[in-house]
């Protein structure tokens, strides 16, 4: 078996770490003297050193084999692997999960079923200042459905979005909770995905790269492209999107307001037929998979537009997205979910999610955050109840119950928390005119981004080791990628996250 290094920290005198379903067991040479063994709940054997306890900010792990540091509230540990098994986790951190749950836990943990397969739902924010994120996702798609392959796991995925107003009717394409395959390149009206933006998150001028980038995409879902169809000059892009009265495009023999930014983009008609629900053994001859094809097929899946509604519900999407109803034979999700396979949930979002009854009549998205703090601007689903609510989703799907270690999330969202005034609540939208908008956790080339704190509080609510990014403990802060300004990089840790969570327990 494994052998651990447990270095014991804290501000009491001496800590000794037990649990009545792991006795410690007397030492042997593998471990120092001055340790003993202790069995953890997945059958490791870690080295358990008791010594006196100090508060200690320089400690490092002094080993070539256990390099890794993890610090937990009252100790930390050296570890040769870069993420603990996720049941070591919550021993290591004292929960008793028995007792919390026991209908979800028992007494003596078991191992999870074994399997090479993973059903990943991506819960995408499609309002109208994503297209730099989701041009992100979209370059990087193909690197992370290859790492993910690759490893040899099953990949089933499907894609929805936090628009879940049914009668939004600037968005045409995405309906609440159903996965969407049809292509959506047709922006908004929020700047940022018209013009370029600088790394400061400023207006270039003439540069109409959101555009371009979304009609390429486009064109690479059509069934019958045509060579130079879709190239268009500034100024028709321009005429297009503003509509100015002396303006014309000639080869579509429109002039001024006829002239509209659909006319830029191929008609929907002409896209090829995308599945629903995007499956890597569709893409496997032999031992060999067509990545080319697949990641171009998955590329169109993932534009999903800007057009969406502007109070991002992502965790209303995501219980849509799993319900008996949407789910049944016949329905729009219909064999996203396999019974034998882990489920994996990756949202993407530039705002905090706004899910739970609240009027946005009054102060529009600053409601939202006003709620976070004040409860007589609403009721926002307590994060805790949506996890709980989650595991209870996939069970019903299964047909089986589900071990929430079992479920894996990511979330790509921006860090911090809310932070400005919350007035009293007093049922006229008059005290909204008095306040600013709420400030935003960053601007970059990606464009502004506001804290997504729900989301955070959300993965902590989830199995330790069972969420990216990564927290240590359920304490910890768990910050956003969003405002590192770019998300190649955590596209391929996510990747990389999965992989290790399924075939760590294989």
């Amino acid at each position: 078996m494994t052998k651990w290094i447990l270095v014991l920290t804290g501000c009491v005198s001496v800590m000794s770490l037990a649990c009545n379903e792991n006795p410690v067991t007397v030492p042997d040479t593998q471990c120092p003297s001055t340790s003993v063994e202790v069995v953890l709940p997945s059958g490791e054997i870690a080295c358990k050193i008791e010594r006196p306890i100090v508060i200690e900010t320089g400690f490092e792990c002094r080993s070539m084999r256990r390099s890794n540091r993890f610090d937990f509230e009252t100790f930390s540990v050296c570890d040769s692997r870069p993420i603990l098994p996720r049941l070591d986790f919550n021993f290591l951190n004292g929960l008793d999960l028995h007792f919390r749950q026991p209908n979800l836990y028992p007494a003596v943990p078991v191992p999870l079923p074994d399997t090479a397969s993973l059903d990943l739902l991506w819960v995408i924010d499609n309002s109208g200042s994503m297209c730099e994120e989701q041009g992100q996702i979209i370059a990087g798609v193909r690197s992370f459905v290859e790492r993910v392959v690759d490893s040899g796991i099953d990949l089933q995925l499907g894609i929805t979005t936090t628009d879940t107003q049914a009668d939004y009717v600037l968005e045409p394409v995405a309906r609440p909770g159903e996965l969407q395959s049809t292509p959506q390149p047709i922006p908004g009206f929020d700047q940022s995905c018209i013009n370029g933006r600088d790394e400061m998150g400023q207006v270039i001028l003439d540069d109409y790269s959101p555009i371009t980038n979304a009609i390429a995409v486009a064109v690479s879902c059509v069934q019958d492209p045509v060579d130079g169809e879709f190239e268009w000059t500034n100024a028709e892009i321009d005429c297009a999107i503003n509509s100015t009265p002396d303006c014309q495009i000639a080869r579509l023999g429109c002039t001024g307001n006829e002239c509209t930014r659909d006319l830029l983009f191929p008609d929907p008609s002409r896209y090829r037929p995308l599945p629903k629900v995007f499956k890597s053994a569709a893409y496997k001859t032999g031992d060999t998979y067509d990545y080319p094809s697949m990641s171009r097929d998955l590329a169109c899946m993932a534009l999903v537009g800007t057009r969406g509604y502007g109070i991002e519900r992502g965790f209303e999407a995501l219980s849509l997205a799993l319900s008996p109803a949407l789910n049944a034979p016949g329905g729009p999700n219909e064999g996203l979910i396999r019974p034998d396979a882990r489920l994996g949930v990756l949202f993407v979002t530039d705002e905090d999610d706004c899910s739970g009854d609240v009027d946005l009549s009054f102060c529009g998205a600053q409601t939202c955050d006003f709620a976070k703090r004040d409860p007589a601007w609403g009721s926002l689903r307590r994060p805790a109840d949506l996890a709980t609510e989650l595991y209870g989703s996939a069970s019903v799907l299964k047909g089986r119950i589900v071990d929430p270690r079992e479920v894996l999330v990511a979330s790509f969202h921006a860090p911090g928390v809310y932070d400005g005034d919350v007035p009293t609540f007093s049922g006229s939208t008059t005290v909204c005119d008095v306040m600013d908008s709420s400030p935003p956790a960053c601007a970059t080339a990606l464009g502004v981004a506001y804290s997504g704190e729900r989301y955070g509080e959300f993965l902590r609510a989830l199995p330790l080791g069972n969420t990216y990014p990564f927290s240590p403990n359920r304490i910890t802060p768990i910050e956003g990628v969003v405002c590192e300004g770019g998300l190649f990089a955590p596209l391929g840790e996510v990747a990389n996250f999965f992989v290790t969570s399924i075939t760590d327990a294989q």
